[in-house]
Formats: C-alpha cells, structure tokens, sequence
C-alpha cells in the first residue's frame, strides 16, 4: 500500500494542508503596507447567515462570543470565564454598545464547524465591517477524539482565523454547569489577551 494522500485545501481561505510545513514569510522595512497574513476575502454568501444584536447593550464587555449555532456553548462560556457577553447567531452592533471585538464559537462536530465557516464566510465578504473576530473557539461536543474530517475542515477555515483555540470536554458541567475549570480559565485570559490588542 502506498502513502496516504494529503488532504487538500480547496477552499478559498488559503489554508495549507495539514501534512505540510508552515513557512515564514519574510517581510522587510521596504514593502509597502502589510495586512495580516490571516486577512482573507471570500465571496458574498448565497443566503443571509446572520443578522445583528437589535438591543442595546447596558453593560460593560471587552469582547463578544459569538456562538455560530444554538447550543453553541456561549452562555456556558461567558458565565464560567465571567468575561465577554454572550451572543447566539448574531454579530454585535457596536453602535448599541456592544464591543467589537468577537470571538466565534462552535462546537466540534461537522455541523458546528460549517456553522462557524458560514459565519466566517459572512464576515470575509465585507458584509460585516465593525466586528473584528480575534479567534474561532471549538468547544468539544463529546470526550472522544475528533475525527480526521473535522480536523481537516477545522484546520480548513483555520486561515479567516488570527487564533483557533479549543475547549476540551469538561464532565463537570453536566451536574455543575458554568463552573469555572481551568480550561475554561486559560480560554479567558488568552482572549483577553487577543482582545487587548485590538484596542
């Protein structure tokens, strides 16, 4: 039997396979202005995939979660971490309070990450110009390990992304939901970090 072959990315994110090495691009003083390498454009969606938040914000939040799906686990999140505010299929509005910066969130199966290339699709397109997504959260959807198809599509879509960051299974939350793991810890302070920069 031969060697497997690699899977290969063909989407218009360019994302490179995942058997292949990344390699640094080198940028000197005499270039011109540089987007980051992870900006990407895509094409308009065919349907609507999102709207926006209708009321206003009364409360501080650095950042949104932005769950891609019902069930997403963004309520679980922002009141584990108790950081961010939680929105589900809805880009914040920041012209009624709520922060720009956001997080997509989806769970780790096929139908939560197509969920989240929709909306990242969506947001590629330039249909969504005051939202600036710092990460694609995956929360687990079961303890066991994902699949080479959902490793593949994850790392697909992983090129509209600046951070792709994971939530392993917590057991607890099934008799103790919103309980603040160290997971979960971790999560916060890595995407406050992210957020802080954008600012």
């Amino acid at each position: 039997m031969g060697k497997p072959k690699p899977v290969v990315c063909e989407s218009a994110w360019s994302v490179p396979p995942m058997e292949s090495k990344q390699v640094p691009v080198e940028i000197s003083d005499e270039d011109p202005v540089v987007t980051r390498p992870w900006i990407v454009s895509g094409p308009k969606p065919r349907f609507p995939v999102a709207g926006r938040a209708t009321h206003r914000l009364e409360r501080h939040a650095s950042f949104t979660w932005v769950g891609a799906h019902g069930g997403a686990g963004v309520s679980s999140l922002e009141a584990a971490a108790g950081v961010g505010v939680a929105l589900s299929q809805l880009w914040p509005d920041p012209s009624r309070g709520w922060p720009s910066p956001a997080v997509v969130v989806c769970r780790s199966n096929m139908a939560g990450i197509e969920a989240a290339a929709r909306m990242l699709q969506q947001r590629a397109s330039g249909q969504i110009t005051d939202v600036t997504v710092c990460a694609l959260v995956l929360v687990a959807d079961s303890p066991s390990k994902p699949s080479r198809a959902l490793r593949a599509r994850a790392h697909e879509i992983s090129g509209a992304v600046p951070e792709v960051m994971r939530v392993p299974w917590i057991p607890a939350w099934r008799d103790t939901p919103y309980t603040a793991t160290r997971p979960v810890r971790e999560l916060a302070a890595a995407v406050v970090a992210l957020t802080e920069k954008e600012k």
